[in-house]
């Protein structure tokens, strides 16, 4: 699953909280911060841990708010590899 996250999502501490929430849910991927102000995951799971992990992005942060998310067609950036059992927190682009 490759989607981008819209609204109050950097600088609030979203990264970190997609990342902790992956890690509960034994998703593999990684998170980071894009230059047109939203954040990019990408993840792998099992089916229902994945719905499980959305619902925790649409949430976000105590301090963050989440307008939208949306499946990437197409990346202006570089993919990273999705390592199985790692969920990494990526270098901003």
């Amino acid at each position: 699953m490759h989607i981008k996250v819209y609204g109050r999502v950097q600088g609030v501490g979203y990264r970190y909280f997609v990342e902790k929430h992956a890690l509960q849910l034994n998703i593999s991927g990684w998170v980071r911060n894009c230059s047109d102000g939203s954040v990019e995951i990408m993840a792998d799971g099992s089916p229902e841990d994945l719905e499980s992990f959305i619902d925790w992005c649409k949430k976000g942060p105590l301090f963050g708010s989440v307008s939208q998310i949306k499946p990437v067609i197409r990346s202006d950036y570089a993919t990273q590899p999705v390592v199985q059992g790692q969920f990494r927190v990526l270098a901003s682009v």
